[in-house]
């Protein structure tokens, strides 16, 4: 394991939260659903829970996707540049995505 170390780049790390926050999402929206059909009613703190880490793991995949476009640990291994024009797309993308899917749950 640590034999490779040096050829783990931040990318990998990134890659892995995602793989981790989608499990997560699968299963609170399983969770969810589950208690929707046992109760009859819908628990408002789980839902917003569920509407905002879901939106938390679109805008990272959509971060991931913006990062490896841009060529970062391919070509450039620092984003200092750009770093603040990054910030403000995936905050914007996480407010959109997280009201997006908030009207999907209240229709």
């Amino acid at each position: 394991m640590k034999l490779n170390k040096e050829n783990v780049i931040n990318i990998h790390w990134y890659l892995l939260t995602l793989l981790g926050a989608s499990c997560i999402v699968i299963a609170s929206t399983y969770l969810e659903y589950d208690m929707y059909n046992n109760t009859g009613h819908r628990n408002l703190a789980f839902l917003v829970f569920n509407v905002l880490f879901s939106a938390f793991r679109n805008s990272l995949a959509r971060l991931i996707a913006l990062l490896i476009a841009l060529g970062y640990g391919i070509v450039m291994n620092v984003l200092t540049r750009y770093l603040t024009k990054i910030g403000l797309l995936t905050f914007l993308f996480f407010v959109a995505n997280a009201l997006s899917t908030a009207c999907f749950y209240i229709n």
